[in-house]
């Protein structure tokens, strides 16, 4: 009996020490897990990608954003909106994802797809630049265009911009165009010139046309519309080989009063 009471005793204290250890190892395991909460969100929610989904059109490595290095790829849906594979002859049909990654070009930290409307066969392609045509390793905001067309010479643009905002990246929509629309960029990065093209009676794709060019100003990290101008006179299209800023120049020869105190020597095209 006096054994048998030193075992259970024995047994007891045994339980009591494997008890007390997992009891540590546990609260060592949830603190561990909290650190990692915090450390992602520091890195904003780090995305994950379906390569499955996916393939890889281009990539912009080692590039800037703001003051900050990272990759940008830009990837195709492998499959349309009916889950069939989309074949390369169409693959400007398959929708536009961007995808941001950090210095180390492993942790996404921004994601966004473009989609297509259920049916809808438009083409999809894009552009990536800098103000003043600067190189994409230069500091600074990055812009992207989305272009969309039927085939025709009919386009529509969507233009954003990406910056870094409180250690976060925003992605911003600016303003959309078409092909007798375009945009100049201050050299300072926080203006920009839309010239748009009207259509005038009887008018083709590459006539000359009248403009209305309005100015837009960085606001709370937004592109707000300040003033618009109108042309009186008929000046060659966006559409034609003619840059936006060589057009603006032309106007501001013929018709030195529209556009006031803009300074056209501090814009550039792109």
């Amino acid at each position: 009996m006096k054994n048998l009471f030193s075992r259970t005793i024995v047994i007891a204290i045994v339980t009591c020490l494997f008890s007390c250890k997992d009891q540590k190892n546990t609260g060592k395991q949830e603190t561990t897990k909290q650190d990692t909460v915090k450390q992602n969100d520091i890195k904003h929610d780090i995305i994950s990608l379906d390569t499955s989904q996916y393939k890889i059109d281009t990539v912009f490595d080692k590039i800037t954003i703001g003051e900050t290095t990272v990759s940008v790829s830009i990837l195709r849906d492998k499959y349309d909106a009916h889950s069939k594979i989309i074949n390369d002859d169409d693959v400007e049909t398959s929708p536009v994802t961007i995808i941001v990654r950090d210095n180390s070009n492993t942790n996404i930290i921004f994601k966004k797809t473009f989609g297509q409307e259920l049916d809808e066969t438009m083409n999809m392609n894009y552009n990536i630049f800098k103000a003043q045509n600067q190189p994409l390793t230069h500091n600074g905001k990055l812009y992207f265009t989305l272009f969309k067309n039927a085939g025709g010479s009919g386009s529509t643009g969507d233009i954003y911009f990406l910056d870094f905002t409180n250690g976060a990246i925003s992605f911003n929509f600016i303003t959309k165009t078409n092909e007798i629309s375009d945009i100049v960029i201050n050299n300072s990065d926080n203006e920009i010139l839309l010239m748009e093209g009207k259509w005038g009676t009887g008018e083709s794709h590459f006539d000359k046309h009248k403009y209305s060019i309005t100015r837009l100003e960085l606001n709370n990290n937004s592109f707000q519309k300040k003033e618009t101008f109108q042309t009186a006179y008929a000046y060659p299209s966006l559409g034609d080989v003619k840059p936006a800023k060589e057009i603006l120049m032309e106007i501001n020869s013929k018709e030195p009063k529209l556009l006031g105190n803009i300074n056209l020597s501090g814009y550039t095209s792109n």
